[in-house]
């Protein structure tokens, strides 16, 4: 009966087992809501040397800076912001790091546009972590940006951009391990005990029922 629910005297540990399923995506809802951070891994994410220190810049450099308040935007956070305003091409900034194999991190940053055109902007990162290229990015205010990866051991984030007329604003890179806190931890494995006895008596009910 594949793709077909079984009925009769199995229904209660069908129903036990569709209760201690829904109790697992409690659980695990719980933990997603409760993931602690790890301390930043880029060097000099907020550009808060004054320059970058810890980047690399290539391609189309022209117009290309660290900067206070500028064309229309305060840094983010702290002092400093990137301007990123190459003509006719792109210009790539990027970072090498390093991370543990297998762990979840974090990557994340704040970007914003003055809305000249022609413009564009996009990401690349580790894994499926990226963000396509952007066209003729209208005028946009700090924007949050954040996505996931498992780490390789070595990974590396690039961002490019262009913006003839004006300038890009990009502030606060960060790359961080995702953590469950430990009182999400203590949690869930009070409830994995109780899933556990449940699927127990389950294993029990069938046994009898046979």
């Amino acid at each position: 009966m594949s793709g077909q629910w079984g009925f009769g005297r199995k229904l209660g540990i069908t129903m036990r087992k569709l209760l201690a399923g829904a109790a697992f995506a409690a659980l695990m809802a719980v933990a997603g809501q409760a993931m602690a951070l790890g301390p930043n891994i880029l060097v000099n994410g907020g550009f808060e040397t004054g320059d970058f220190t810890g980047w690399a810049l290539s391609g189309n450099t022209g117009f290309t800076f660290v900067t206070g308040p500028f064309d229309g935007f305060s840094p983010q956070a702290g002092n400093y912001f990137a301007a990123l305003g190459p003509v006719g091409s792109d210009g790539y900034l990027s970072q090498t790091f390093s991370d543990t194999p297998g762990v979840t991190y974090e990557a994340s940053f704040y970007f914003g546009s003055d809305g000249g055109t022609p413009n564009d902007f996009g990401v690349t990162g580790p894994g499926a972590l990226s963000l396509p290229t952007m066209f003729d990015v209208p005028a946009t205010p700090w924007t949050f940006y954040y996505g996931f990866f498992t780490g390789s051991g070595s990974d590396t984030i690039t961002f490019n951009f262009r913006n003839d007329p004006g300038y890009m604003a990009l502030d606060t890179v960060s790359v961080n391990s995702t953590v469950p806190e430990a009182s999400t931890w203590a949690m869930m494995l009070v409830g994995f005990a109780g899933l556990g006895f449940a699927g127990f008596r389950a294993r029990r009910t069938a046994i009898a029922a046979i």
